[in-house]
């Protein structure tokens, strides 16, 4: 006697596209989450990396290399979705100018515009990088603290205040990022100075300290920098 054949029915076949439709839309949550957790993480890890970076093109050229920090721009790949986390630039001075003078300085420098020296410049600066945090997943990181009362720097920049921006002030004050940007400056003999919104104003602070974090957790970290001996070191 010939088997009678057998296949899905309707409903069957729907209560498994439906099974598979919830999976795949817990799926994509968790992935969301997980990006959105490691967006502050990967942030800080570059932003640590750029720091050492620095410090070792101006020991090896013998040059001084800029990062400056921007603490609330926006990323132009956003567009008017941007959020303003802030970003920030390595340039590489090597006629060290760039701080007086030149055919670009620190007082014309103007992301996203103006970021790298006329054609006529021939010194061999050059911008290294560029990196907005909102191009960071789900814009979650951002150059500011979500509860300054509760984050402190460790030994040896205890003396370090964090500010509820980016830049933490530096007793008795506030030298380096100074509301609208600032840069830490390495040096060829070994040494950092920081500079403010003003071009020549150089900072007597002998550490200061940077503090990026996530928008919607607690996660934080703490960038400290000594200007005597280019120590840089980060607290979570």
């Amino acid at each position: 006697m010939p088997k009678s054949p057998h296949g899905f029915t309707l409903i069957e076949m729907m209560v498994v596209v439906a099974i598979a439709a919830v999976l795949a839309a817990l799926s994509v949550a968790a992935y969301q989450n997980v990006g959105e957790r490691a967006a502050p993480q990967n942030a800080a890890y570059d932003f640590y990396s750029t720091l050492s970076q620095a410090r070792a093109l101006a020991a090896n050229h013998g040059s001084d290399v800029w990062v400056i920090v921007y603490p609330s721009l926006s990323s132009p790949n956003q567009g008017s979705g941007a959020l303003g986390g802030g970003a920030y630039f390595m340039y590489e001075d090597r006629d060290t100018n760039f701080n007086w003078g030149g055919s670009l300085s620190y007082s014309t420098f103007s992301p996203p515009g103006t970021i790298s020296p006329p054609s006529s410049d021939t010194s061999g600066d050059k911008l290294v990088s560029a990196v907005y945090l909102d191009d960071y997943k789900r814009q979650n990181a951002q150059f500011k603290s979500p509860d300054a009362g509760s984050l402190i720097f460790g030994a040896p920049f205890t003396a370090l205040n964090v500010a509820s921006t980016s830049c933490s002030s530096c007793t008795p004050r506030c030298t380096f990022c100074d509301g609208n940007r600032g840069a830490i400056v390495f040096s060829a003999d070994g040494t950092v100075f920081f500079v403010g919104s003003t071009a020549g104003a150089i900072s007597e602070d002998r550490a200061a300290g940077v503090t990026l974090s996530a928008r919607t957790t607690q996660q934080a970290f703490l960038f400290a920098v000594s200007s005597s001996t280019a120590f840089i070191t980060t607290f979570k």
